[in-house]
């Protein structure tokens, strides 16, 4: 089980999560961003891929599903402010990068509101 709690202020929503027991095989997590009246998530794009990809240049983005966030907590700057979003974290496994595949999900998170 994967538990997890959205923050906000007026420019950007903090995303926490963690799990309760380790995860096999887990590479990373990606992070999916629901804003309210939405029935379709979004995916949070990443800007720090694996040591494995190095020769990108800076500035460069993926989705989190392809360069998964490899910690318990994620700042999301790309939201649109005065919203209301609410989060879900899916863990990345596999024995590599290139052959992933979506594990254990934790369920939706709270909403916040990013007001200015």
């Amino acid at each position: 089980m994967i538990s997890i709690k959205a923050y906000a202020n007026c420019d950007h929503s903090y995303v926490v999560w963690v799990a309760d027991k380790p995860i096999d095989k887990c590479l990373g997590f990606a992070l999916y961003r629901l804003p309210a009246g939405e029935s379709t998530p979004q995916v949070v794009e990443t800007f720090v891929g694996p040591e494995t990809d190095t020769k990108v240049p800076a500035g460069t983005s993926r989705p989190s599903t392809v360069w998964p966030i490899q910690k318990f907590m994620w700042s999301d700057y790309l939201v649109d402010t005065h919203s209301d979003v609410r989060y879900q974290v899916v863990a990345m496994c596999g024995d590599d990068f290139d052959s992933m595949k979506p594990g254990v999900k934790s369920p939706w998170s709270n909403t916040v509101s990013l007001v200015s």
